[in-house]
């Protein structure tokens, strides 16, 4: 049925890219040897994100603490001055009304 010396084309299996590109076989390689070390890629994805997602957030808690704009500690120091007024005053109003009741009370005791 099939003669070799025909002049028909010899059908054959066509070629998949991926398995031929040469960085998909560099991959596969590596992937093999992952797994043989014990851990998936997953498992080693994960845990990088997890360890630079803890050194972003000490970082992110350093620059905090040593870099306060200008801007930033004037509105703290406003803050304290604020909170400062405020204790004092509900300080004053405490003593009068500790200077009235005992007023009050001096009254009450000279009328009886």
């Amino acid at each position: 049925s099939f003669c070799p010396d025909s002049d028909l084309i010899r059908p054959h299996r066509p070629v998949n890219p991926a398995a031929a590109s040469r960085s998909h076989q560099e991959l596969h390689k590596e992937l093999q040897r992952l797994s043989q070390e014990g851990k998936t890629e997953l498992q080693r994805a994960l845990e990088k994100r997890k360890w630079e997602q803890r050194m972003k957030a000490s970082r992110d808690q350093e620059e905090a603490k040593k870099s306060t704009s200008p801007l930033h500690q004037e509105l703290l120091k406003r803050h304290q001055r604020l909170e400062n007024v405020l204790s004092s005053h509900c300080y004053c109003c405490f003593q009068f009304l500790k200077l009235r009741q005992i007023k009050q009370r001096q009254l009450l005791s000279i009328d009886i």
